[in-house]
């Protein structure tokens, strides 16, 4: 009898290290996780790609023009406009024709706020006034003025437009 709960004691022992489930090294924890929340992220942004949700940038420019990744105007057929997302929160709607006439008189602004024509808008800004005025004593010429100005903007985002512009 004493030697019966003895032996059931060290098969106890014995299979303890056998019958333990091995323990993941932290390495591998993390490649699990990271492969999990990739997968859901994934799969995530798949589901709302199918469904027709619009992205961030095709609603608003988030780096407002800082990044250069957003361009401030569009080609739709034979003009450039100002991109939808940009239109009215930091640039005025403007549009010009892609392809400039030979007879074709073209005025850029490129500025901040006050150029931009806040708080009255597009219409007030300096850049809508000349426009007119070139129109009115060159009536041979087709006048383009774009007011290319941003709200706040300073000088490294407008050189990001400018370069755009060229």
């Amino acid at each position: 009898m004493t030697k019966e709960p003895m032996d059931t004691q060290a098969a106890a022992t014995q299979e303890r290290p056998s019958a333990a489930k091995k323990k993941l090294s932290t390495s591998k924890k993390l490649l699990f996780s990271a492969i999990v929340c990739c997968g859901f992220f994934g799969i995530l942004e798949l589901v709302l790609w199918v469904a027709g949700v619009p992205t961030l940038l095709e609603q608003a420019d988030p780096f407002r023009g800082f990044s250069g990744l957003v361009k401030v105007f569009e080609r739709e057929g034979p003009n450039y406009r100002t991109r939808a997302a940009s239109r009215g929160s930091t640039f005025n709607d403007q549009s010009f024709l892609a392809t400039k006439p030979a007879d074709g008189l073209r005025l850029f602004c490129l500025g901040g706020s006050s150029s931009f024509g806040f708080p009255w808008g597009a219409e007030a800004a300096f850049t809508s006034i000349v426009g007119e005025a070139l129109a009115a004593t060159h009536p041979q010429r087709h006048v383009e003025a774009v007011n290319a100005s941003g709200v706040s903007y300073a000088m490294h985002p407008l050189n990001i437009v400018a370069d755009e512009l060229l």
